[in-house]
């Protein structure tokens, strides 16, 4: 039996807008923070002088939901966040601070006595499965659920498995006393969640929460969803492993009442004496006789190793009736929400006895996982790149491994081969210039898969970039670099240099030069819609921003349009001015917004800004503590285009007074196409563009 819709409906509400335009919550919690922020402190001191954070007391601090990620089924907007009830728009979300409490009708009570008024969500949201939710639709459907007669889901979203129990009457109280596991053997910007429960028959589940999202620490939280069409949650308290937890939850009412209007949800830390609570939490007339004596709930599991590492947790669960009588003895039911043909499966298992719960995701036999080097592979139509990734042995393993892969992105192959150390392999991407362009849409999953003699095969996802060519285009390219002031790319080997000073972000983040051209070529380009081209060398100032910098020379002549690639680095920057200057001195001004190089820029979220598309997508940025992701997203790069007056003849751009705006590439078309710039005349393999010139919206 599953639950229904009620189940999956919490709403976040966020309180603070973090630089890059992304939604955050007033301070983070480590296990839900990005990893960027984590690996590096300098950055994380300049995110604190930004928002205020404070780290003063353990039980104040409010995490940020994980953003939905790359990994997120098709059609979930990237602007959601991902909640144990699935995704949902950041402004759906609210979070108590210690003291504060939600009342019936949507009253927000502080703790110095005041109250407000919460709206209720005007955003859909969409269950683990990428569908949207509506009445009597199941709420924890996973992705994995619908693959059966398709080819098997890669990516494991949602609830994975339970235990749960109806009873005749209503329940009045749940004690689950369970140990925090320790941390998953691997970080792929996964999230993972234990929690038992208590579910209504109308539109509320209460839970205490146990969840991990960045691979260092661990959270425990109380829930409840969904009073006034809103998520509440209580502050979080960090927890470790090997700690103690109880969750209770209590009716408020006298033994005998069926449907109390008010409960109380409690997360306590019995090791060091911490607890988080929700208070008098309002049920709406709701009766709770659905109970879970455990659930594991994740998102972006792409191989076993992201669980955590002792392959089983249990969950004492005690249930009691409305008059808080104990049931000795529930008739459990246990639950496997993944399907057999979902990757990856991992010795998946749901055992219960009368008081107990244990769920096990992973295995003890001799086995091994993958530890990756970046969180994707990004290649050119017409060329190749690499991949690299070591074989982890657990439990005893010795290898060797042979890796094979399906479900490649159109135009695709790979080949796999032994790296330069043991256990290291090297996967080489091949695209056809006829290759099918991410652009807009999210990434292929590949899957890759692992066999050795006497080991269960193991199965990996990574997701694969496919990006427009390297050369052929066609165009005038404009030398940008007697202007250079900001570092846009940095050869990834030598991403150890880079600093919030010499970051394309500020933060110490930049594009990877891996990414967008194989390492060494040089100089690095690209064929846009048959527009070439050219990026400044890696690894030094080689792109442009308005902050102090003079009026760029053009190239003299006679063009129909510039073109540019382009970003902003902090949040959407609109309506900034560029400026072309003629020979005879008249000027022509365009206004364009920039959008952040983080933005959900989708297929079926379109690019918000007029004359706006994408030219490239990578899995990762560089910085001083290697590949990561930013935010979880992945990064774009902007193509604009401008229509110019041909009859005369350029003279030179000057670019927004913005920091935030910056320039990695122009180039000139005239209405012949221009002349053919150097760089594809001796650099192979050439595709032919796919694309008509005028695929470019020229903004006048």
């Amino acid at each position: 039996m599953l639950p229904s819709e009620e189940l999956g409906s919490p709403k976040w509400k966020f309180r603070v807008t973090n630089p890059t335009g992304k939604t955050q919550m007033d301070a983070p919690v480590n296990w839900l923070c990005p990893s960027w922020v984590m690996k590096s402190l300098s950055l994380l001191s300049v995110l604190l002088g930004l928002f205020g954070f404070s780290l003063l007391a353990q039980e104040q601090t409010a995490p940020s939901l994980p953003p939905a990620g790359p990994n997120r089924p098709s059609g979930v907007p990237a602007d959601y966040v991902i909640t144990p009830f699935g995704y949902f728009h950041p402004s759906c979300v609210l979070q108590l601070k210690k003291g504060e409490s939600f009342q019936d009708g949507g009253l927000l009570r502080h703790a110095d006595g005041n109250t407000e008024s919460v709206a209720s969500c005007a955003y859909p949201h969409y269950w683990p499965s990428g569908e949207l939710a509506s009445a009597g639709s199941l709420a924890h459907k996973t992705a994995v659920e619908e693959g059966m007669g398709t080819a098997p889901p890669l990516v494991i979203n949602g609830w994975v498995e339970d235990s749960n129990f109806i009873i005749g009457t209503a329940f009045g109280k749940a004690v689950s006393t369970w140990t925090v596991p320790p941390l998953p053997r691997i970080h792929d910007a996964q999230f993972v969640y234990f929690f038992p429960g208590l579910v209504g028959n109308g539109t509320d589940i209460l839970q205490p929460v146990l969840g991990s999202g960045n691979g260092t620490s661990w959270a425990f939280t109380s829930w409840h969803c969904c009073p006034s069409k809103t998520a509440v949650a209580s502050y979080s308290i960090s927890v470790n492993p090997g700690d103690t937890l109880v969750g209770t939850m209590v009716m408020t009412c006298a033994p005998g009442t069926a449907a109390c209007p008010t409960w109380n949800v409690i997360s306590e830390d019995k090791t060091t004496n911490q607890s988080t609570k929700l208070t008098g939490t309002p049920s709406g007339g709701e009766t709770y006789a659905w109970g879970f004596g455990g659930v594991l709930e994740a998102y972006g599991i792409v191989q076993c190793a992201d669980y955590p590492s002792n392959a089983s947790l249990t969950m004492k669960t005690l249930l009691y009736d409305s008059n808080l009588n104990l049931v000795p003895s529930p008739d459990w039911s246990n639950s496997l929400v993944v399907l057999s043909n979902a990757l990856p499966q991992c010795d998946y298992a749901v055992n219960t006895s009368a008081t107990n719960t244990t769920l096990t995701y992973g295995t003890k036999d001799p086995s091994f996982y993958l530890t990756p080097t970046a969180a994707g592979i990004s290649v050119n139509q017409g060329a190749t790149n690499t991949w690299t990734f070591n074989v982890a042995p657990v439990n005893g393993f010795s290898g060797p491994v042979n890796f094979s892969a399906s479900s490649l992105p159109a135009g695709v192959s790979v080949e796999f081969a032994p790296g330069s150390s043991a256990n290291s392999y090297t996967l080489t991407a091949s695209a056809t210039c006829a290759a099918s362009l991410t652009g807009a849409n999210q990434p292929s999953a590949m899957a890759m898969f692992g066999s050795a003699s006497g080991v269960a095969t193991q199965n990996f996802a990574l997701n694969v970039y496919v990006n427009p060519p390297l050369t052929g285009g066609s165009g005038t390219v404009v030398d940008l670099s007697s202007a250079y002031n900001v570092y846009g790319f940095y050869d990834d080997a030598d991403q150890s240099d880079i600093t919030p000073a010499n970051s394309l972000d500020g933060f110490g983040n930049v594009f990877s030069a891996n990414l967008l051209s194989p390492p060494g070529t040089t100089p690095m380009g690209l064929n846009l819609n048959g527009t070439q081209f050219t990026f400044g060398p890696p690894n030094q100032p080689d792109s442009v921003s308005g902050t102090g910098a003079n009026s760029i020379e053009l190239p003299s002549g006679e063009f129909t349009s510039l073109k540019i690639l382009a970003i902003s680095t902090y949040g959407v920057q609109p309506s900034q001015t560029l400026t072309v200057t003629y020979a005879d001195g008249t000027t022509q001004e365009f206004t364009q917004t920039f959008d952040d190089w983080l933005s959900s820029c989708t297929s079926s979220s379109p690019c918000a800004a007029p004359g706006e598309s994408v030219a490239a997508v990578m899995p990762y940025a560089d910085s001083k503590s290697g590949p990561a992701l930013v935010w979880g997203e992945n990064l774009h790069l902007y193509a604009y285009s401008f229509a110019l007056n041909s009859s005369k003849t350029v003279k030179s751009l000057t670019l927004p007074n913005n920091r935030n705006v910056v320039v990695l590439a122009a180039t000139l078309s005239a209405a012949d196409r221009g002349t053919r710039s150097r760089l594809q005349q001796r650099r192979a393999p050439r595709c032919p563009s796919q694309y008509p010139e005028d695929d470019f919206v020229d903004r006048e």
